[in-house]
């Protein structure tokens, strides 16, 4: 039986990452080693302890990408309900962990909306059980979802909190290297 050769990323290999370029290949890096080490059929346990290994600066991507992507493609509602529906509390705390990695980048406008969003659905008894998945809400509260969507929901708002991910990394490279150095 082969084994699989894990990746590894140096300081010097981060270094010489173009400008702009740094949180992509992260994420690139991040699906890479989660396919070799975890798989994607994996169990809840299995991704949470690989989670846990991961260096701060990749897990920072990864809230980051998992934030942008769902609010980019559906809303809100889409991440807030792709994040927790049939997880539960398991769900809310990826959710509070992706909320403390936008404020941690300096994403300050995306906290606030994340923010104004997980109060509107704690309204509804949020997290979600397992049987639930989409909650009906009143017409303030859609209207609410609406109009961080309209402020979130751009190419606009996305580059920028990207912009801040690379500034961020760059100034803590050491975080990005795996595996982990012990401190």
């Amino acid at each position: 039986m082969k084994r699989k050769t894990i990746p590894k990323l140096t300081l010097q290999a981060l270094r010489a990452i173009p400008r702009g370029e740094l949180p992509w290949f992260l994420w690139n890096f991040y699906l890479n080693l989660y396919e070799r080490i975890v798989g994607y059929r994996s169990t809840a346990a299995a991704r949470e302890k690989f989670e846990r290994t991961l260096p701060r600066g990749i897990q920072l991507v990864r809230s980051y990408t998992q934030f942008d992507g769902n609010v980019l493609n559906g809303g809100v509602r889409q991440y807030v309900t792709n994040c927790t529906g049939f997880r539960g509390q398991a769900g809310e705390d990826e959710v509070m962990e992706d909320l403390e990695a936008l404020r941690t980048i300096g994403a300050s406008e995306s906290v606030k909306l994340l923010r104004r969003a997980i109060a509107i659905y704690r309204r509804y008894g949020w997290p979600l059980g397992k049987d639930h998945r989409w909650l009906d809400m009143s017409s303030k509260d859609e209207a609410a979802c609406e109009r961080i969507d309209a402020a979130r929901c751009n190419d606009e708002s996305s580059r920028r909190d990207y912009a801040l991910l690379e500034k961020y990394l760059r100034r803590h490279l050491e975080d990005c290297v795996y595996p982990a150095r012990s401190r």
